[in-house]
């Protein structure tokens, strides 16, 4: 797995790029960081410049892979971990399954449940957002379609990640629509009531909207990620 190392100091900083993403995701953040404290962001297996995995690519065995990963390459625990859409249910469970190993956690527009949005829009919308999301995605690789097919489990896997471990927290929420893309608008609304019940399930979290972001805080508003992450540094440190 190809993981991409810099800064020094801890807690260490792991940053989880969201689904079929690579390190190259956080190329606005993690130098910022680095600056203070040492830093990771990597490729999954079958992502980037990593070698091929194995399904099922979860959200549960993308978390037990990472912590794998960090013990492989001998960096200490607990780690701040930051996660993008997917790799914000990633480090839900691993904040579940490893509490002690989990110091501080940033949530970067965590995703959400899709079938919870196909619920809420009509049979007619959901097509059109299918169309749309045809045209506007391009092909997978092999790596990036296990992970897709996956959604659907991770998603169930993701709301049983309960109890998360008290430590603190932030969850940044884009709230930017797209008027052009179909159901835009109620997407926002199940992404947030998603991110509200985040926040609810972490004792110390702070629930931050961010107006002048969609999606990809980390790239459109790279100041507000890198705020949050700096915040988390010095609750941990104090």
């Amino acid at each position: 797995m190809f993981v991409n190392l810099a800064g020094e100091g801890s807690p260490v900083v792991v940053f989880e790029a969201g689904m079929g993403e690579d390190h190259a995701t956080w190329q606005d953040v993690q130098p910022e960081i680095a600056r203070l404290a040492q830093t990771l962001s990597y490729d999954r297996a079958g992502l980037g410049q990593s070698d091929a995995g194995s399904p099922p690519r979860t959200v549960t065995h993308l978390a037990w892979e990472l912590n794998a990963l960090l013990h492989t390459i001998h960096l200490p625990g607990p780690y701040i971990l930051v996660g993008h859409s997917l790799g914000g249910n990633i480090i839900t469970l691993f904040a579940h399954l490893f509490p002690g190993e989990t110091a501080g956690l940033v949530f970067v527009d965590a995703g959400f449940d899709e079938q919870r949005l196909k619920r809420a829009v009509s049979t007619e919308e959901w097509a059109a957002r299918e169309r749309a999301l045809e045209k506007y995605v391009p092909a997978f690789s092999p790596g990036q379609q296990m992970e897709k097919d996956s959604l659907d489990e991770s998603s169930i896997q993701m709301s049983r990640a309960r109890p998360l471990p008290d430590v603190p927290a932030v969850v940044l929420s884009g709230t930017l629509i797209n008027p052009e893309f179909p159901a835009s608008a109620v997407e926002r609304e199940v992404k947030l009531q998603t991110h509200r019940e985040l926040a609810a399930a972490l004792p110390q979290a702070q629930h931050i909207l961010v107006p002048g972001a969609r999606h990809y805080l980390q790239n459109e508003t790279p100041p507000v990620v890198i705020e949050a992450v700096k915040n988390i540094l010095l609750k941990t440190r104090s």
